[in-house]
């Protein structure tokens, strides 16, 4: 990188439809990045393929935040607007960090390789084994030839150690925060709360309905407490399909009827995310239940609103540690049954003001920490490319020697 000149760096789209997480994840990257101070800020390059152009009207609320989006390889005439550059090789050449190279490995480029979780090794029972394989294959590659693995949490990274305990590449713990847009705080969350036809108190499960979310016990929870006479109404949001399952959200409507929850569980699909964070604001709070999470939006989410959260125990919740939350055994009924008892006389509707406006006041800082860090590990791929040998866990953004 010249001196005096901004960093220039490349963000693939990685997300669709079937994996909005990646979606919101290159969303707050860039959202991060862009509002650095402009001494600090780099030259973002948002960059599209053959194979995810279709995926590009899904990040049209960023696109204003980056300089230029950029397509590799053929031309496309339904895009003349975007730059175009023939190959990878190419556009490497005009950048000075590419990230994230989701589950691969470049070893002679200034990239850093991305693995966001080890669902597969946790809970192999939730995948075909061709899917295992590849991605085991995948991950064994990127422990022997990358440069450089960016990991989105401590506790991926202990996974990491776990599972490839002989690698001796650099490893970087990048954990993302939510940066929220005014307009959260400004929109009227009863309006859209009336819109939908919700009543005033309900607990809402922000989640794509994949198995390894854990809704079944969650409408388990539901029915036991009725059963109980406690009044509870439950809002979800998030697509409807789990490739991995075929016809799970089928299977999900027939146990509500035979536990005889229909009535009082909502299943409002992919909803817009205005909306969604509306009806996070209302809730009186956030339940969720997951099997496994490699660094969660929906807490990010909930962090930046103040929300009360209800989460399970897994280590990675603890390790994002959010304010107003409490924790349950995620693969205990009963637990999760005794907590909402609990905790629900004590809920109210939202929007909590005063939880809102401490959140409000500490998400800049969380999210300036995170883009700088970003650009401490992009300084650290250079200096791998360069010759440099970095501390295999040496933390990002310690050496500023180049």
């Amino acid at each position: 990188m010249t001196p005096g000149r901004p960093l220039r760096v490349g963000i693939p789209i990685i997300g669709s439809a079937n994996w909005m997480g990646g979606v919101l994840y290159i969303e707050l990257l860039v959202k991060a990045l862009s509002n650095l101070p402009a001494s600090e800020r780099p030259e973002l390059s948002l960059i599209v393929t053959a194979d995810t152009r279709a995926n590009l009207a899904l990040h049209e609320t960023i696109l204003h935040r980056v300089d230029q989006v950029v397509c590799v390889g053929r031309q496309l005439p339904q895009f003349p607007e975007l730059a175009h550059v023939r190959d990878h090789g190419e556009l490497l050449s005009r950048l000075d960090f590419f990230f994230p190279l989701l589950s691969q490995a470049w070893p002679n480029a200034k990239v850093a390789s991305w693995i966001p979780d080890f669902q597969h090794m946790h809970l192999p029972r939730f995948f075909h084994e061709s899917e295992r394989r590849t991605r085991s294959e995948s991950f064994a590659r990127i422990a022997a030839e990358a440069r450089l693995l960016v990991l989105s949490s401590e506790d991926a990274r202990s996974d990491f150690e776990q599972f490839h305990p002989d690698s001796r590449i650099p490893t970087r713990v990048l954990p993302f925060h939510v940066l929220p847009d005014e307009t959260w705080y400004a929109a009227d969350c009863r309006e859209v709360q009336r819109r939908y036809g919700l009543p005033d108190a309900f607990l809402i499960c922000c989640n794509q309905l994949w198995i390894h979310k854990n809704h079944v016990m969650l409408l388990h929870a539901v029915a036991r407490l009725r059963e109980e006479g406690v009044k509870i109404t439950l809002v979800c949001t998030g697509p409807t399909s789990d490739y991995r399952v075929s016809g799970f959200f089928d299977a999900i409507k027939k146990q509500m009827g035979e536990l005889g929850i229909e009535h009082c569980v909502h299943f409002l699909g992919n909803i817009p995310r205005q909306d969604q964070i509306q009806l996070v604001r209302r809730a009186m709070a956030l339940v969720q239940p997951s099997l496994f999470e490699g660094w969660s939006t929906v807490v990010e989410d909930c962090r930046a609103l103040g929300k009360t959260m209800i989460l399970s125990n897994l280590a990675v919740h603890h390790e994002q540690a959010p304010r107003h939350a409490v924790y349950f055994d995620r693969n205990r009924l009963d637990s999760l049954v005794a907590v909402l008892r609990e905790h629900l006389p004590r809920l109210s509707p939202g929007p909590h003001e005063g939880q809102e406006v401490m959140a409000r006041a500490e998400a800049p800082a969380l999210v300036q920490s995170f883009a700088r860090r970003f650009c401490s590990i992009a300084r650290d791929a250079q200096l791998l490319l360069a010759g440099h040998e970095l501390a295999v866990g040496h933390p990002a953004g310690n050496i500023t020697d180049f």
